[in-house]
């Protein structure tokens, strides 16, 4: 190695190209990583891990950005998270996956989880036992590095709720930390509070101010009746918001803020007229095509709106299942419609309630029949009788289990019914 003197006599390091030779030498000796090596999540099939999950680049990994939510110790569960893609590309989307594909992908990235329930095209909720489990899942470093996110969404931890009579000399943070102090059970989401707002008209001009009504995020599954403020026990109440509707538009899916398309009129529902123009035009809402105005609380896209807003606060679950379990209560038809193809094709199975299936004659509306022979009437009836009228009454009870026409039977029994009692009037 050289080392060069300075004209002063002062020896200096060794030259710049020397160091690069010695640093490359040195970095040659290195052993050099194979980032081609297949991963080795655990003992179980360790080659099957990289066939189903893709690995991406480094582009692709999740974003540290330190606020991902996980489960404490004073939670109480349920312990569920998400599952979804975590970039999808509008013009080029992926191949949806089953569930039970997600599933087996789960279960080779070494995920301890109880089931799987499928949300939407490309998002799943996965459920938990505990929330070691769920927090482990959020960890597990094959999952990141994966195709797939996996995160706790805040509605799955926090619940918001209103109190009501708050002074409005009372700040924001005074609220923040009395509660704290006087809840030490109760968690707090600072950035969640805040005052609701009222509408005043004066002047003929609209306005909003603050109300005494505040809103709290609180860290708990179960809505507490009541909380305490400055030793004071203040009532608690749930929040439910307001839907979301388009004032410009007439829409339920997006706020006016946000609204790109032409403005409507919300009598007639077309484009909106020019200022001082009288809509003439029948009627017509924009959601529903009924004969009223566009957002009437008569509106059945605006009820079933509410519903489903009412059902995703009160059951603390998302969107789409909260639809889906609207629809099927409002629009049970389409159940019954379903029952009468499937039970063409496949036959009815008798539940553990005996609970007997349907039934359909000659295009006949569907009836469902529910015979419970422990029930209390069964009981009393059965004290009246004897030996020998036990055994004719076990009899009818057996056909009517295995009686496929119960509806028709059950006529018969009634007609005879109305002859006995007759003929005991008579007696």
């Amino acid at each position: 190695m050289e080392v060069e003197e300075s004209h002063h006599g002062v020896k200096r390091g060794p030259k710049c190209d020397d160091l690069q030779d010695e640093a490359q030498a040195k970095s040659a000796k290195r052993e050099v990583p194979d980032h081609n090596k297949k991963l080795v999540p655990n003992k179980r099939k360790i080659n099957e891990v990289n066939k189903t999950v893709n690995i991406p680049t480094d582009t692709q990994g999740r974003s540290n950005k330190g606020n991902d939510i996980l489960y404490l110790k004073t939670d109480t569960g349920p312990f569920r998270a998400i599952l979804s893609y975590r970039k999808i590309d509008k013009e080029n989307p992926p191949k949806p996956l089953s569930i039970l594909e997600v599933g087996r992908n789960l279960y080779k990235m070494g995920i301890k989880y109880d089931y799987v329930e499928k949300c939407s095209r490309y998002r799943w909720q996965i459920c938990f036992s505990n929330r070691s489990a769920a927090n482990d899942a959020i960890k597990n470093k094959y999952l990141q590095q994966s195709q797939f996110d996996i995160f706790i969404q805040w509605f799955m931890v926090y619940r918001r709720i209103v109190i009501r009579d708050v002074p409005l000399d009372i700040s924001i943070e005074e609220i923040n930390d009395e509660v704290k102090r006087s809840n030490p059970g109760i968690g707090v989401h600072e950035e969640g509070t805040s005052r609701l707002r009222r509408r005043i008209t004066k002047d003929g001009t609209a306005s909003y101010v603050d109300s005494k009504s505040v809103k709290l995020d609180i860290r708990t599954q179960s809505i507490p009746s009541y909380i305490y403020m400055s030793r004071v026990r203040v009532e608690a109440s749930l929040y439910i918001p307001r839907i979301r509707c388009c004032l410009n538009c007439g829409q339920l899916n997006h706020n006016t803020k946000f609204c790109q398309n032409v403005a409507k009129c919300f009598s007639c529902g077309q484009n909106k007229h020019d200022p001082g123009e009288v809509c003439t035009a029948k009627t017509s809402c924009i959601d529903c095509r009924g004969d009223h105005r566009t957002l009437s609380m008569d509106c059945t896209e605006v009820i079933l709106k509410k519903q489903i807003t009412e059902l995703m606060v009160m059951e603390n679950i998302d969107f789409n299942k909260a639809r889906r379990l609207v629809r099927e209560k409002t629009l049970p038809h389409h159940a019954t419609a379903f029952q009468s193809e499937r039970s063409k094709d496949f036959p009815w199975l008798r539940s553990p309630d005996n609970t007997l299936p349907p039934i359909s004659k000659d295009n006949q509306e569907q009836k469902t029949v529910t015979y419970d022979k422990n029930s209390y009437a069964s009981k009393l009836v059965m004290s009246k009788f004897s030996l020998e009228d036990k055994d004719i009454w076990n009899q009818i009870n057996n056909i009517i289990e295995s009686c496929p026409n119960v509806s028709l039977l059950l006529n018969r029994i009634l007609k005879a019914y109305s002859l006995h009692v007759e003929h005991c009037s008579n007696r």
